[in-house]
């Protein structure tokens, strides 16, 4: 009786994993290549198309397709604003599709890095000289204009510089990182991971929310990946190459910020409390 109990047991759990496995969410579930960080809304949607008769894999697979980043086809111009949405939303799976395309560095600064980088230049120039700076004692101090035009100017010039410098570092340390060095590719990773620091640069519209720039950190998480994916740099060595890159950074900031200061933001911020 025990014997034939199991047998009976063992018939019923056979049935019943095959009744699921031939269920259209699973079959669905392993066909469709999904982003990981996706995955829990598809199987949501998946288990309610097992318990709902009306739903169908057709539902299922417009949500899957849904889940696709914007790939740009040869020969045609990027949209930056859905680039920069993919790079901050799915970072993983658009650093696979960047890998995969061939740009032009001159071509990439004009139609990407340089108008992003505007959005800091202009709020911070009508922050400073429009809307201006309030102190506790309930004083505004507002940046001379055409000063703090020169400075925006000057400054927006000089980091894309500074952009392409620090290309040519990751370029330089990544052979003792057992990654690819490579100038095209090094201008992917430096370039597309500045895209969170120059969206928060909206914050600069009103200098009290300045706070908020500290959003552009997430700028480290995805130039980590890009080291990984882009330079194929070996996981165990990731974290240095990202430190390396960032202590590059801080250096080349170093001279463009004693520049800038000598230059322009020391007298300009000097005639604002003269004011």
């Amino acid at each position: 009786m025990a014997k034939a109990w199991l047998v009976k047991r063992k018939t019923e759990r056979r049935a019943t994993k095959n009744f699921f496995m031939r269920h259209p969410f699973w079959n669905l579930r392993l066909k469709v290549a999904v982003p990981k960080a996706q995955e829990p809304r598809l199987l949501v949607s998946g288990f309610w198309a097992y318990i709902s008769p009306n739903s169908n894999k057709i539902a299922l697979s417009r949500q899957a397709a849904n889940a696709k980043i914007h790939e740009i086809p040869k020969g045609e111009t990027m949209n930056i604003f859905d680039r920069a949405k993919d790079i901050i939303m799915n970072p993983r799976q658009t650093w696979e599709s960047i890998k995969t395309e061939t740009i032009d560095i001159k071509s990439f600064f004009i139609n990407y890095a340089a108008p992003l980088a505007l959005i800091p230049t202009i709020c911070g120039f009508i922050g400073i000289s429009l809307v201006g700076i309030r102190f506790p004692a309930g004083h505004i101090a507002r940046a001379p204009f055409f000063q703090a035009l020169l400075g925006g100017v000057l400054g927006y010039l000089v980091n894309l510089v500074a952009l392409y410098a620090g290309a040519w570092a990751v370029k330089f340390i990544a052979p003792f990182f057992n990654a690819k060095s490579d100038l095209n590719s090094a201008v992917k990773v430096v370039v597309y991971s500045m895209t969170p620091a120059w969206l928060v640069g909206i914050f600069s519209l009103v200098p009290g929310l300045s706070i908020l720039s500290i959003l552009a950190l997430y700028a480290i998480y995805l130039l980590y990946l890009g080291l990984e994916i882009i330079l194929e740099t070996p996981i165990e060595r990731v974290i240095w190459f990202t430190l390396s890159v960032l202590l590059a950074g801080v250096m080349i900031s170093f001279v463009t910020s004693i520049i800038m200061i000598n230059i322009v933001y020391g007298p300009m911020y000097m005639r604002m409390m003269a004011l």
